[in-house]
């Protein structure tokens, strides 16, 4: 589970002072539940996100969240 975690911290980025991440949602779901993350009130919440993983999409889509430190300090050790 680590190393699927740090395989989608790598696909999240700052972008114009907002954190997100084109991700599938048992992606997202795995952030969140790793309490890396808070997801950003607009946009889908964790549960419409569950409701969609569980009839079967996979689709990626764009999810934006604030980082906690852990996250900061993760993503800075990845990336560089």
């Amino acid at each position: 589970m680590k190393n699927r975690l740090h395989s989608i911290i790598k696909k999240c980025e700052l972008s114009y002072g907002t954190w997100g991440g084109y991700l599938q949602p048992a992606e997202i779901i795995m952030l969140v539940e790793s309490g890396l993350i808070q997801p950003n009130q607009f946009g889908f919440t964790l549960k419409e996100w569950i409701r969609v993983k569980d009839r079967g999409t996979s689709n990626p889509q764009w999810f934006y969240f604030t980082p906690k430190p852990k996250f900061l300090e993760l993503h800075r050790g990845l990336k560089y």
